[in-house]
This record gives structure tokens, sequence and C-alpha cells, in this order.
């Protein structure tokens, strides 16, 4: 049965994450023969689309609007609207200090379970079982998905990397998420900024300066 799967990327001082290598080795197992979609957020995330396609990702969906940090909440936002446009069958991605906060977040906005800090999967037919180590890895544990949108992380150095190269380069495609941040903080200069021109109106005041080595305007009056 194939599936289309997502695997959530990372990237750390210029590099892509060993771990992203496992989920997209896993994630063509879990695909099986279906297309392979990476994700990747910063700044120069759709630099990595070549050596990604050697892992078998098709596509590539670079999210940029955070800059080369986001937030966990900017990125589980992100993801929240990507998944809404591709609709995946399966989210997959590390089980990392990013993806155990980013994962819950994101299977509660999509309504669905999550099987988080996997060391292993087995694909059989239309079933997916994920082993989880227990009690300190003295007991496993075997969990699958019944229905519904698939989602898990995968605990890092418990899959073997292997080379599955794509037939062409992965498609790069860009998806505009504005930082919540830095969308709440333009609306609140413009606010202070709208509200200061209308005293200085209200005043016969005019606005003689800006300072812009503080990122937003300041505002004096000249008194007539």
């Amino acid at each position: 049965m194939s599936r289309k799967v997502l695997v959530v990327g990372e990237i750390k001082d210029g590099h892509l994450r060993n771990v992203t290598f496992e989920a997209l080795t896993a994630g063509r197992r879990m695909a099986d023969g279906g297309p392979l979609i990476a994700v990747l957020f910063g700044s120069d995330a759709e630099s990595y689309a070549e050596e990604l396609s050697k892992y078998g990702a098709e596509q590539l969906y670079a999210i940029s609007g955070a800059g080369a940090n986001p937030t966990n909440e900017y990125c589980t936002e992100a993801l929240s609207q990507l998944i809404q446009e591709i609709h995946p069958d399966a989210v997959l991605m590390g089980h990392t200090s990013s993806g155990r906060d980013i994962a819950p977040r994101l299977a509660e906005r999509m309504g669905v379970g999550l099987i988080s800090d996997c060391i292993g999967l087995e694909v059989a037919g239309e079933d997916i079982f994920f082993t989880r180590a227990v009690y300190s890895g003295k007991a496993f544990q075997v969990k699958t998905f019944r229905s519904g949108t698939i989602c898990a992380t995968l605990r890092p150095n418990n899959v073997d990397v292997s080379e599955a190269p794509a037939q062409t380069a992965a498609a790069v495609f860009y998806l505009d998420v504005k930082d919540l941040k830095v969308l709440v903080k333009d609306i609140v200069r413009k606010c202070r900024l709208d509200g200061l021109l209308r005293s200085a109106n209200a005043e016969g005041g005019a606005v003689v300066r800006q300072n812009h080595e503080c990122g937003w305007n300041s505002i004096c009056y000249s008194g007539k």
C-alpha cells in the first residue's frame, strides 16, 4: 500500500542532522512506492534539495519565513498549514529537542494520535508497526495506527541509513508563513505610530525625527 509521507528534517550548524537521513530511510519504507516529501526550515533550506534527493526525497518544501532559527511555535503553525495543503498519510520527524516539542502540538492540531520515541518500524501491508523501548529499555512496546494520519517521532541513531536516489533532484516548493511574533510586533509598531501621529495632528505638531537604529519609528513633535 503506497502512502504519501512527509519527513520533517533538521538543520544544525549548516548541515542536515543525521536523524533527517534516518527519517528519510524509514519514510521510504512507509511510503512503499508513494511520494516521499521533505520539509526544512531556514533561510537557505532550498540549498539542501540535492542532498535530500540522494535519500529518496522527491519534493522539498522550504520554509524560510522565520529566518535561520525558527521557534517551535512557528514550526508547528507552518507544518499545520503545509499538512492542510498536501494531505500526507504520514508525518515523521526526529525525536530531538525540537521534535519532542513540535510533534505533540502538531498531533493535537491534526486531531490524531502520536507514537513517539520509536526505535524501529515494520511495514506489513496496510499496517505500520512502531517499536518503542519502555522501562529503560528492559521491555519493548509495539504500536500501530488503525485510522487517520500517522504521526510519529524517531529516536536518533536507531535506523541504518541507506541511500536510494530519486530519479531527479527534489523539486523545491516555497511556503510563505509569516512569523507570528514578527507579525504581532509589526502590528504593535503600526498602532503606536498611528496613535502618535493622531496625537501630533490633534496638537498641531509635526513629526520631525525618525530613529531607525531601534528598529521602529520614534516620534518627536514641534509645537506651533
